[in-house]
């Protein structure tokens, strides 16, 4: 089977995560750990990899409808639908916002605690 790169219909998420999180571990936690401020995303349901804090994670999909989510530990952001065409981009920022309303949402709403926004949808396709 050949890597996602050879296949030039796909298109790309693009997940940026603004959390700022200082792990407190005297051993520096694994990037893809909760202890590390790694966000899991799920793109339709299914886990696309994990964007540890104040990095990138960029995957190729197919075109087409799609949700997304984001996850830290029982905390989550809510369900984001998107449409993306053969060679278009999509850019969503993730973050927890350190915000009094923030604590209290953490507390009392886990699932909806967490920040997913869409930034951009581009076309990266060749131009004529």
């Amino acid at each position: 089977m050949g890597r996602m790169d050879d296949f030039p219909n796909l298109a790309t998420v693009v997940v940026v995560s603004q959390y700022a999180y200082v792990s407190r571990h005297w051993v520096k936690p694994d990037p893809k750990s909760a202890r590390a401020g790694a966000f899991e995303i799920f793109v339709d349901g299914r886990s696309i990899g994990y964007v540890p804090a104040l990095e990138t994670l960029t995957q190729r999909i197919g075109p087409g409808k799609h949700t997304i989510r984001a996850r830290l530990r029982w905390y989550r952001s809510a369900k984001l639908g998107f449409e993306l065409a053969e060679g278009e981009s999509a850019t969503f920022v993730v973050t927890i916002p350190k915000t009094a309303l923030t604590a209290l949402k953490l507390l009392i709403l886990p699932l909806r605690s967490i920040m997913l926004a869409d930034t951009e949808v581009r076309n990266e396709g060749l131009t004529p």
